[in-house]
Formats: C-alpha cells, structure tokens, sequence
C-alpha cells in the first residue's frame, strides 16, 4: 500500500469539525479588513485630490472646485471621526447612517470601515454586503472580496452560495491567489458533501504547477474524496 505524502508545512492543519473551518474561514476575512481599509482610504484621498485638480484646471470650474474640495475634506474628516470610535456596534451605526449621503469619493473606505466593524460585532450579514459593494466598486479587490463574502456566507452554513462567489473570480487565477481561492472551495464542498465539486477544485490545485509536495497533497486528497463518492454511489 502506498504511503500517503507528507501535509505539506504551509498548509493548515486539517480542521476537525464543520464549526472550526466555519472559525477559520471567518478569522481570515477578519485578518484581511485592516490592510485593505488603509489602502482604500490611502487610495480614496488619491482619487479625490486628483479630482480636485482636474476640476481647478478650467478656469471656469474654480467656484465649484473649492466647494467640491471643501466637502471631500468634511466628509473624510468626518469619516476619521467615526473611525477613531472605540465601541464596534456605534461605530457601525455611525457608519451606516454617514453613507447615506456619502460622496463617492469616500464610500469605498466607509464600505471597508462597516466591514471591520462588522466583523468585530459578528454581524455576517453585513459582512456579506459589505465585501459585495466592494467587488462591484473596486475591481481590483474582486478576489479578496470574494473571499470575504465566501467567508460570511460560510458563517450563516450557506456553504453552496460560498463557492459560488469563489466561483465568480477564480477563472484565470494563478498563484497564492487561485491556491487561495480553490483551496477554500475544497473546504466548503467537503462541507456541503459536494465531492465532485471538491475534486475538480483539487484537480486545479494539483495542475497549478506549484510546490511538488502541494501538488501531491492534492492529488492524494483528490483520492480521498473520489473513494467517498464510490461509497455513496
């Protein structure tokens, strides 16, 4: 009988029940808000100051540029006013009711903000929305948003919508990214009992023409999964 490989190092443990992959999948997108806020509040001043030149180049526009500057500056300062609120749930609520009327330029880092919030309140239906406006706003961030939205999806035990919204954005994915991706739709398949669905997104991790001792996890677990298809057939 042949020896099944060694797990290899950089991959988790396997987890040993559905409540604790459920806790990891959630830690994960936990772990992703901070870095991705600061980079879209980072990104959203860029944005509004290159507006605000483009704007004061005509001469005509000067009226409109200062007022236009003036409540950009307003709205992000109001928005680190919220952000500096120690207590998640106000801090939610305040977040909520600043994006009603929110300019454009700043909605993306208020999204990211209700998101943080979210995650620290347990409120994964806000999580969901959240992580959805942003993977229609900024394309950029298509696949960390779908892995948040797998991740809050996973939370409420709604495993099949899950890998649906990895589906969405794993085609054409390569390296951390796809083994990111293909990865966690192994975990949320073998959860739903969607083994076939679990293979093919070995077959991908196995073809992705990384690490050897990735690949061999893989294509043993590839094997795993097909013995239990033979069984409940």
């Amino acid at each position: 009988m042949t020896a099944k490989p060694a797990r290899p190092a950089n991959l988790a443990a396997k987890p040993e029940s559905p409540d604790s992959l459920v806790d990891s999948l959630q830690s994960e997108v936990a772990s992703e808000a901070s870095p991705l806020l600061r980079f879209l509040l980072a990104r959203a001043r860029l944005i509004a100051t290159a507006a605000v030149i483009l704007i004061a180049c005509g001469a005509g526009y000067r009226f409109h540029a200062a007022r236009t500057e003036s409540r950009i500056a307003e709205e992000t300062e109001s928005l680190g006013r919220i952000l500096v609120i120690s207590s998640p749930v106000m801090r939610l609520e305040k977040l909520e009711a600043f994006l009603a009327d929110a300019p454009a330029s700043v909605k993306s880092g208020a999204w990211l903000a209700i998101m943080e919030a979210a995650n620290l309140t347990g409120d994964n239906e806000k999580i969901y929305k959240a992580w959805e406006w942003i993977s229609k706003a900024e394309p950029s961030l298509k696949v960390p948003a779908a892995m948040g939205m797998s991740g809050a999806l996973a939370a409420q035990e709604k495993y099949r919508e899950a890998i649906d919204a990895l589906e969405a954005v794993a085609g054409g994915l390569k390296g951390g990214e796809a083994g990111n991706v293909y990865s966690r739709m192994v975990i949320l398949a073998e959860l739903l009992g969607d083994y076939k669905r679990a293979v093919a997104a070995c077959d991908s991790l196995a073809g992705a023409g990384g690490d050897t001792a990735d690949a061999m996890f893989w294509t043993q677990k590839k094997l795993d999964l097909e013995e239990k298809i033979a069984k409940t057939n």
